[in-house]
């Protein structure tokens, strides 16, 4: 009995892993297309770079 429970414990957690692992795909980082991410859409990267007041000061000094 125990090691039936045991071989039945392992996969559960396989499983488990598994269906993490496909809640976590999304259009980003799969070949999923966007319309497929529904309302939880990651949020856009900015391309651009934030420039701070103290690097700015740097260059200008």
């Amino acid at each position: 009995m125990l090691v039936t429970q045991c071989t039945r414990i392992a996969e559960l957690e396989k499983e488990n892993e598994a269906l993490k692992s496909k809640l976590a795909t999304n259009s980003r980082n799969s070949s999923k297309p966007p319309s497929s991410d529904g309302y939880n859409k990651p949020k856009p990267k900015s391309q651009r770079k934030i420039k701070r007041a103290f690097e700015w000061r740097a260059t200008r000094a």
